[in-house]
């Protein structure tokens, strides 16, 4: 009796200990995570791990997840279950200081009223289904950050998006955004020109700041920026002077973040304006740029230079024209010139740019390889290129070039070196926004003074670059960038006090950079980018212009943690061999079109010349083909059919490419790895057999 309770309560035990050792160890080990990928895609980066340890009141975030509506949605669900891993993670690095709640809002409950109210979209996926797949974080201050849906199609953005939250509710108090302009941004209240009150509203882009920032004043005239400034953003640094060019270069010394927007012809700018001179204003100077400082990181601005792109122009129409043509100095941006990896600009799809410059670090080779007695033809030279351009017959070209050469050979070159050649080798650009190889180096001048869209076509040689037009600035680890101002302060203006010009002067900076540098002003502007209802004043946007200038603003912002969790790895391994083979196919399908256009178009012309050489051409006979028209036409017919049939060829051999790949790979997935698994399974089997029999004839032996 004694025996069989406790064989029973043994196996009662064993059971209990069974169930117990699997819950601990499922709890247990739910912490504990292998990240095998190649680019440590489910591993959090540092600031992520710094801001989430760094909360000192507790966060609640509430994920808003339609589970039984996306049970027939693979996609989401995938993406679902990636989402709440990293909200554990988070939660787990903070010490239990977020707090994850899940919630699914079905269909006409509370929670989906409570879903909406918090700013939590649904997306539509049938007639009255709607999925919800967001996230609403609050504080204990009542503070309240939304992402009203996860995008799978952003996943590398993740993590940035979650970091970006908490941080803001980690730190609830409104960024502060020093303002420096030298256009009016902000309105006017009067016209300067005429003295009469003025409607000039405030450029758009600037109202959506304040709503999300606090914006400040800083002067163009500001010797000093305010420590309690987050955020530097200059727009059009037209002509400042040097106290208040050192101010800006020790707030990016001092660790300030800075974001400035340069031009090499600002449209927006009203310099020159004058109507009783119109040629005034095409001929004022509407550049800006931020000068000694800029030459002393490195950085250029081409001077009088527009980037021009033959694939992103922006199709106009002239006055008196129906038709559209594409005018080179404007530019609608697409995904492809956009930084894909960058958070900033990653979910944008559109950019419309007007006049935008070229940014580009200096090369030392041109500056410090040059010999004294060599270094005017060399001016020359350099100078030259630019011109190239431009059309013959500019008979101050060779004056002006000697007037700017007089100068350069009087300076010392012994003075550069204390900033500029450390500057240049240490600074790095990274374009956010760039053309394609499809650009060329416009004149600013051909643009200022009545521009014509047909004559820039007609002149476009592609330079086979990518121009950078806007681009995050960065040190190398370890590197410190140095004051373009080496002497300190600059010398006070007449009538002051002079002081200490090493007074809280810093040579050096002690950590990362984090600047932005932006090519074009005019992009800003409302023009540009939205249009507004004149009636009740709504802005109705065209492109993502406002948008990446808010997220620049809002990254830079950010913590130097929040700055360093950028855009992660693909997520998505697409089949790179098959893209590759596709883009060849296409590349030479389409050069051949292109041989077939021009092929027609060079008969069609020839056709019309015979046309117009027959002495009867006026006559309605000349409707009548002649024998060399209709050798024209039966060569043309020809050359069409044979170029088509070439292009079905293409067509083919891509498509069989692709099969034979497919082919192999079937062979190796379906038929060549479980032969390999069989042929494994028969050598064991044999090894194993003549072993035993090995064994026997051993045993029998004996």
């Amino acid at each position: 009796m004694n025996t069989k309770v406790f064989g029973i309560g043994g196996l009662i035990l064993l059971v209990a200990l069974f169930f117990g050792i699997n819950i601990l160890a499922g709890r247990a080990a739910r912490s504990a995570r292998i990240d095998l990928t190649s680019q440590r895609l489910y591993t959090l980066t540092d600031g992520s791990r710094n801001i989430a340890r760094s909360i000192d009141e507790p966060i609640k975030l509430t994920l808003y997840l339609s589970d039984k509506a996306m049970q027939g949605l693979p996609g989401l669900v995938s993406y679902a279950q990636r989402v709440r891993e990293v909200l554990d993670e988070f939660s787990a690095m903070s010490g239990g200081k977020i707090v994850v709640n899940a919630v699914d809002p079905v269909a006409f409950s509370e929670d989906e009223d409570r879903a909406n109210e918090a700013g939590v979209r649904g997306s539509q996926i049938a007639p009255g289904v709607s999925v919800y797949f967001g996230l609403v974080g609050t504080n204990a201050t009542d503070g309240k950050e939304v992402i009203p849906f996860f995008d799978p199609t952003a996943e590398r953005f993740l993590e940035y998006e979650v970091a970006r939250l908490v941080y803001s509710l980690a730190n609830p108090k409104k960024k502060v955004v020093g303002l420096m302009s030298t256009l009016p941004v902000e309105g006017l209240p009067f016209d300067p020109l005429t003295g009469q009150p003025s409607r000039q509203q405030p450029w758009q882009v600037v109202k959506e700041l304040k709503s999300l920032f606090e914006v400040r004043n800083v002067p163009t005239t500001a010797t000093e920026i305010p420590a309690d400034v987050d955020l530097l953003m200059v727009i059009h640094p037209k002509q400042l002077g040097d106290a208040t060019l050192y101010a800006i270069d020790q707030h990016v010394m001092k660790g300030g973040k800075l974001l400035v927007f340069v031009d090499p012809m600002c449209e927006a700018d009203p310099s020159g304006a004058d109507p009783r001179n119109p040629m005034a204003a095409m001929m004022a100077d509407r550049s800006s740029s931020l000068g000694k400082v800029f030459d002393s990181w490195g950085l250029e601005l081409v001077p009088g230079k527009i980037a021009g792109d033959r694939v992103f122009a922006t199709q106009v129409t002239m006055r008196g024209q129906g038709q559209a043509i594409p005018f080179l100095a404007w530019q609608s941006v697409t995904k492809d010139g956009i930084d894909r990896t960058d958070p900033t600009t990653g979910q944008l799809t559109s950019l419309n740019l007007g006049t935008p410059g070229i940014l580009r670090l200096k090369s030392d080779e041109k500056k410090e390889e040059i010999k004294p007695e060599e270094k005017q033809d060399e001016t020359k030279k350099d100078e030259a290129k630019p011109e190239e351009a431009k059309k013959e017959g500019d008979a101050t070209t060779d004056e002006k070039k000697t007037e700017e050469n007089k100068p350069a050979e009087a300076k010392p070159t012994e003075t550069k070196p204390e900033t500029m050649p450390a500057a240049r080798s240490v600074i790095a650009l990274t374009p956010l926004v760039h053309t394609t190889t499809q650009s060329q180096e416009i004149d600013a001048m051909q643009v200022a003074a009545m521009p014509d869209p047909k004559r820039l076509l007609n002149d476009f040689k592609p330079s086979g670059q990518e121009f950078a037009m806007a681009a995050r600035l960065s040190l190398a680890p370890g590197v410190a960038l140095h004051s373009a101002f080496p002497a300190g302060k600059p010398a006070p203006a007449e009538g002051q006090t002079p002081t200490d010009p090493k007074a809280g002067h810093v040579d050096e900076t002690k950590g990362p950079i984090n600047v932005v540098v932006v090519a074009d002003v005019d992009f800003m502007n409302d023009r540009f980018w939205v249009q507004i209802d004149q009636i009740f004043g709504m802005a109705r946007k065209i492109a993502d212009n406002g948008d990446f200038v808010v997220n620049l603003v809002d990254n830079l912002c950010g913590s130097a943690d929040l700055l360093s969790v950028r855009a992660r790895g693909e997520f998505a391994r697409p089949f790179t061999l098959v893209e590759d083979l596709q883009r060849k196919a296409d590349d030479k399908f389409r050069a051949r079109e292109q041989e077939l256009q021009q092929q027609i178009q060079l008969t069609q012309d020839r056709i019309g010349e015979l046309q117009r050489q027959r002495p009867d051409a006026k006559e309605e006979s000349a409707m009548i083909l002649s024998p060399e028209q209709k050798v024209e036409i039966d060569k043309l017919e020809k050359q069409m059919f044979d170029a088509r049939k070439e292009l079905r060829q293409v067509q083919l051999n891509l498509r069989s490419d692709i099969d034979t790949l497919e082919a192999k790979l079937k062979f190796i997935n379906i038929g060549a790895m479980p032969v390999v698994v069989a042929l494994a399974a028969l050598a064991i089997g044999g090894f194993r057999a003549a072993r035993r029999s090995g064994q026997k004839k051993t045993g029998s032996a004996a």
